[in-house]
């Protein structure tokens, strides 16, 4: 093997693994801040009537985090965070929210093991629903656990009527041209189908 591409392929590494731990520092400084800046108008999200709403679905694939490697690679993981996005959206308990963020973690391996490691990490880190009470409107919550609803859910088991919520929320957005092509992507690159709600 040629010298010099075991060195163009250990630089590539190495900047691939510093790129994403400017992200990693990037999200976590931008997540503090945020909650600088809404002290003192925090809502309570727990208190917002007893009404509890769930808005529709809606993904930003991967938040601010690239979708491929340094945008030069055709490996592309977006299909991994739509799948996530669904669950985090949907929310649930704390075992519910382990295993979403070991999905993600396994989907991504399929497509970049070291990009699957390091997102998986920041999803642990990020994702915790009580980042909520931080962003009082539905712009500022798209990477916390439960961000679809109206209300602070914590790790509450969704009760009857919300399960219909969410199903009846997903089944708008399957209808859309969206979900088929997250649909077609994920079954082309996985091998087998999303995990979404159970919806009868």
């Amino acid at each position: 093997m040629n010298v010099n591409n075991i060195n163009n392929g250990n630089l590539y590494m190495k900047i691939i693994k510093l790129n994403f731990l400017i992200i990693f520092l990037s999200l976590t400084v931008a997540n503090n801040a945020f909650a600088d800046d809404q002290a003192g108008v925090v809502v309570d999200l727990s208190v917002l009537g007893a009404v509890k709403s769930i808005n529709s679905f809606e993904t930003d694939f991967c938040s601010v985090a690239p979708e491929s490697l340094l945008k030069i690679s055709k490996k592309n993981w977006g299909h991994c965070c739509i799948e996530h996005d669904i669950a985090y959206w949907a929310g649930g308990t704390s075992n519910q929210r382990l295993l979403a963020d070991a999905r993600l973690r396994q989907c991504m391996k399929k497509v970049d093991k070291l990009a699957a490691q390091i997102f998986y990490s920041v999803v642990r880190v990020m994702g915790h629903p009580e980042a909520m009470t931080n962003a009082p409107s539905i712009e500022h919550r798209t990477y916390q656990w439960g961000f679809g609803w109206n209300h602070y859910g914590g790790y509450d088991k969704l009760d009857n009527e919300q399960n219909d919520l969410v199903c009846s929320q997903l089944s708008d957005w399957q209808n859309t041209g969206a979900y088929s092509e997250f649909y077609q992507t994920y079954i082309s690159i996985q091998k087998e189908e999303p995990i979404l709600p159970v919806c009868h």
